[in-house]
């Protein structure tokens, strides 16, 4: 594996990883010496095991997770940069990552090991191959909204949570617009958007710039239709970059509860819940989850993706964990409890299509 190239990215995914799933709070929280402050889940890999990796990297992991919740990230980037070089040394695998997640009012930082082995390396095939264009804005929106997201990031620093806002007049908000230092940026996104709409979908899907993509994602939330932000961002879905497919598929999850589509490319949705970043296996629940009501999708859900479903219920990570619950219990109508794995397996087995 390309250990420098995956280091590379998990520097990119931690320095949004506050921003993108969760802010809070718990920065300051103190801890008992004797507490273990983190959770560990292991994804999905016949070299490694739980277990193992506890036994052998327990300290580390804890360090990571407090360096994570006291906000102190030069220290938690080299810590994981360590732990996934003597991770990769383990066996032979195609990819290694380590995924920490804090979530508001919860003193445990919850780890994801994220690993695909070498034989089972199909599993990259789905992704596409990295943009290499160098590409120029020429309606300066890329630059507007670089400047909105970092006045919200900023605030978030200051504050330690995020914003609330009660509506949002795109299909997808971050920090919306009712705070004094977005507004101007409302009608610039909702006018401007529209007739650059061709260029910022070849900006996603050509330009190099991870960034830049991430950014004509959540820019293409302001189209005025949501069967256009679904055209647009679903060819992305299989972005070379975890930081730009976990974009285009949020944009997608909140468009889906806005707006019902006939059309939805279901069988790529099913695939990005194997992809191999939890953030990848968070968002596509959450597209499943908008569309596990609509009866058109749900035979395609439970056959292409029900085995897989419950096997996800098995990690203990929540922005996991929780929403593959809440799609099998909307999908079968049962109460089953979200530890009971073999009824849960027992009922997906008995009503494929």
């Amino acid at each position: 594996m390309e250990i420098n190239k995956m280091i590379y990215f998990y520097q990119l995914l931690v320095k949004c990883l506050w921003v993108i799933l969760y802010a809070s709070s718990m920065m300051s929280i103190a801890h008992p010496a004797t507490q273990r402050v983190y959770s560990l889940d292991v994804y999905r890999s016949k070299q490694l095991t739980r277990e193992q990796l506890i036994s052998l990297y327990s300290n580390d992991f804890t360090r990571i997770a407090r360096e994570v919740l006291h906000n102190d990230q030069a220290k938690w980037v080299k810590s994981i940069q360590d732990v996934t070089e003597r991770i990769d040394a383990l066996g032979k695998f195609a990819f290694i990552g380590v995924s920490p997640t804090l979530y508001p009012h919860d003193s445990t930082i919850h780890i994801t090991v994220d690993v695909v082995d070498q034989e089972d390396s199909s599993r990259l095939a789905y992704l596409k191959a990295k943009p290499m264009h160098d590409m120029v804005d020429t309606s300066g929106l890329l630059a507007k909204w670089k400047q909105y997201q970092e006045i919200g990031l900023n605030k978030i620093w200051l504050q330690g949570h995020f914003s609330n806002y009660k509506s949002c007049p795109a299909f997808h908000c971050l920090f919306g617009f009712e705070e004094p230092e977005y507004r101007p940026y409302k009608q610039l996104f909702l006018t401007n958007v529209p007739p650059n709409k061709a260029l910022l979908i070849r900006m996603l899907r050509h330009d190099k710039n991870i960034q830049d993509r991430v950014a004509s994602a959540y820019l293409l939330a302001h189209l005025k239709s949501g069967e256009e932000v679904i055209e647009a961002l679903t060819p992305s879905i299989s972005d070379v970059s975890s930081e730009v497919r976990n974009s285009v598929m949020r944009v997608l999850a909140m468009t889906l509860m806005k707006v019902r589509t006939k059309n939805f490319p279901i069988n790529e949705m099913m695939a990005a819940l194997d992809y191999p970043v939890n953030s990848d296996r968070n968002k596509a629940l959450l597209v499943v989850e908008s569309l596990a009501s609509d009866k058109r999708y749900q035979q395609d859900i439970i056959k292409r993706g029900g085995a897989r479903m419950v096997s996800l219920l098995q990690q203990t990570q929540p922005n996991v964990h929780e929403p593959v619950y809440r799609i099998l219990k909307k999908l079968s109508h049962q109460s089953y409890s979200d530890t009971d794995v073999n009824a849960w397996k027992k009922w997906v087995d008995t009503h494929q299509p």
